[in-house]
């Protein structure tokens, strides 16, 4: 009986997969705010096969976290083979940040046709001292950065309750859209200022570099008479090939505002109006005939009887 017992587990055992999930990271690297570290993601298995993975990281605001889109090489170590995936990370404020506990689900096989084994596992979490370019709180840090401003319409003079849109389209590499900062919004007096959800995208160029464009629009209402400057805003970055911080300044434009002409007041040329008109003009017109009609017909018997007492009085005056 025991022998059968025993019998039975055997399979089991050998086909039973152990596997854990580690976070490791470069220790020596120094990082900096929005400066892009690699966080690696082991998946270590007995098993050959893994599929079916799935990682939660979301609940980790202070920083951006970026997933590849496959494996980036396979290992082993010991009994394990190792499934390594590198998560791109940029941290969002200076200071000691903790990452933490990522949930990770997967299936492990011992190869094809062999039952899947589901596994959940919560790496440990990680801190991480993040430093600051001194002087400065968060400043974008990319080997490149470029920023362009455009005005529509062009030109220098308009009137009470006109427009004009402001266009700034900000490129920068190797950075996800969303680290790219807004550029703050100055209020004027005598304009109101309407701004847009920014458009973010991002690709992938021909170098293999990602290039992150976020398109900033804002429309200035005129209400006032006047002479108006739209200044120039300032953007500082932190190249990290000069290892230096630089500056980039939108454009700035100045223009007048003047009262808008006053028009003479016409009445409305609308089609209902002209059809009302026609409508009284034909109906005056019938009325007129009506009564032309009447009075033809009423005054003849009238002037009959007046030529007939008229004969017999000049008969009476003249007699024979």
């Amino acid at each position: 009986m025991i022998r059968l017992f025993l019998f039975l587990l055997l399979p089991l055992a050998l086909f039973a997969i152990e596997s854990k999930v580690v976070l490791e990271f470069d220790k020596t690297q120094k990082l900096f705010v929005s400066q892009k570290f690699v966080v690696q993601l082991k998946v270590m298995s007995t098993g050959f096969k893994l599929s079916n993975l799935e990682v939660d990281y979301n609940h980790n605001n202070d920083f951006v976290i970026i997933a590849p889109e496959s494996a980036a090489y396979n290992e082993t170590d010991g009994d394990y083979s190792v499934v390594v995936y590198e998560y791109e990370v940029y941290p969002l404020k200076k200071g000691r940040l903790t990452l933490k506990p990522w949930i990770v689900t997967y299936d492990v096989s011992m190869g094809y046709g062999m039952p899947m084994q589901h596994f959940k596992r919560k790496p440990k979490r990680k801190i991480f001292n993040i430093r600051s370019i001194k002087g400065y709180g968060f400043l974008l840090a990319t080997p490149k950065l470029t920023l362009t401003t455009s005005f529509s319409p062009l030109q220098h003079t308009f009137k009470v309750g006109d427009a004009i849109e402001r266009t700034i389209v900000f490129r920068a590499v190797d950075v996800p859209d969303l680290l790219i900062p807004n550029i703050p919004l100055q209020d004027i007096k005598g304009l109101e200022i309407y701004q847009e959800e920014p458009h973010l995208s991002q690709k992938i160029d021909s170098e293999g570099s990602l290039v992150a464009t976020r398109i900033q629009k804002e429309t200035y209402l005129f209400t006032h008479e006047g002479n108006y400057t739209i200044p120039r805003e300032t953007l500082y970055w932190y190249n990290t090939k000069t290892k230096w911080v630089q500056k980039e300044r939108t454009k700035r434009y100045s223009f007048s505002v003047i009262a808008p002409p006053k028009e003479e007041i016409k009445p409305p040329e609308h089609t209902a109006f002209k059809k009302v008109y026609l409508l009284y003009g034909f109906l005056g017109l019938l009325s007129l005939y009506l009564l032309y009609r009447i009075a033809k017909l009423l005054p003849k018997r009238k002037l009959k009887v007046k030529k007939r007492s008229k004969s017999l009085l000049v008969e009476s005056i003249n007699p024979k």
